[in-house]
């Protein structure tokens, strides 16, 4: 029955310090992007009280912004993404894919050279862009 009270009072304590960081934080981020907070929205909270730092997800105006927390800090950045955004109200969903962003590696020196040089032939063109131990020979890579 201990166990129970002090399980009942550690929820409760957690449910207080949780309304209090939301209250707080829900204010620092209305001054950060712009927005009243009435018409704020801020959803996936990840915070941790031992180490003062946090993130979590804000929208207004049909804008999402993404912030975090460090010590006292707090900032905002406007997020554009793909099926992260926070929505403040229901809106229909479109049937057709919303296009996904696409990483593209930076260019090697090999490789920027390469199209530099405006060579159009496939294959390598230096020696580094062979496997292993093999060389670059008119634009193959062979055994030495």
């Amino acid at each position: 029955m201990r166990l129970l009270g002090i399980l009942v009072a550690s929820l409760v304590l957690g449910a207080c310090s949780f309304s209090e960081w939301h209250a707080m934080h829900k204010t620092a981020t209305a001054g950060q992007v712009g927005c009243s907070e009435s018409e704020l929205v801020i959803t996936d909270y990840e915070v941790s009280e031992w180490t003062n730092t946090g993130s979590w997800k804000a929208s207004c105006h049909g804008k999402a912004f993404i912030c975090s927390k460090y010590g006292a800090d707090i900032t905002c950045n406007e997020h554009v993404g793909v099926g992260s955004t926070p929505k403040a109200s229901a809106e229909p969903s479109s049937s057709k894919p919303t296009p996904v962003a696409q990483v593209v590696a930076p260019a090697t020196p090999a490789q920027s050279q390469a199209e530099d040089a405006g060579d159009a032939d496939p294959g390598c063109h230096y020696d580094t862009q062979c496997k292993g131990d093999r060389i670059c020979r008119n634009h193959e890579c062979v055994d030495p």
